[in-house]
């Protein structure tokens, strides 16, 4: 289900967001307050201020194989 998918896109353990102070996994830090929460929450509050999004991500994103459906 859609709902699922969009909460585990980013909830990998091995995931290292240079925003999030070291912290692993799917967190990221909420601008320009600061708070670091994960990224699906983060997301919604972008979406509720109508913030546009970029993902960057590193060389090995998404190429894990296909049960990790990060691609």
């Amino acid at each position: 289900n859609h709902e699922v998918m969009m909460r585990g896109t980013f909830a990998n353990v091995r995931l290292q967001n240079q925003l999030a102070q070291g912290r692993n996994g799917g967190y990221t830090r909420l601008l320009p307050n600061g708070d670091v929460m994960p990224i699906f929450d983060a997301a919604m509050e972008y979406k509720k201020s109508k913030t546009s999004l970029v993902v960057l991500a590193g060389k090995e994103y998404g190429t894990g194989s296909s049960r990790d459906w990060a691609a």
